[in-house]
């Protein structure tokens, strides 16, 4: 099973002087990888319908936003 992610857009920040309290990092049931990486050495070898959905998401987004998007896998 393969998941695209993407975090954030091409938005500037803005910051709040609010008090945020973190919460606990919970355990993360998937290996994630840079969607543009995946093609080079080291990542997971994969079949050509995951290539062609991970060439079609990126063809479609902003190139700012190409390094938040991300593939994953269950670890």
């Amino acid at each position: 099973m393969l998941a695209l992610l993407s975090t954030m857009g091409c938005a500037r920040t803005q910051t709040t002087n609010s008090l945020v309290t973190p919460l606990p990092p919970s355990p993360n049931p998937y290996v994630t990888y840079m969607a543009a990486d995946y093609s080079k050495p080291g990542q997971p070898t994969l079949t050509a319908n995951e290539v062609a959905q991970i060439r079609e998401v990126l063809a479609l987004v902003k190139p700012c936003q190409v390094g938040l998007l991300r593939y994953a896998f269950p670890a």
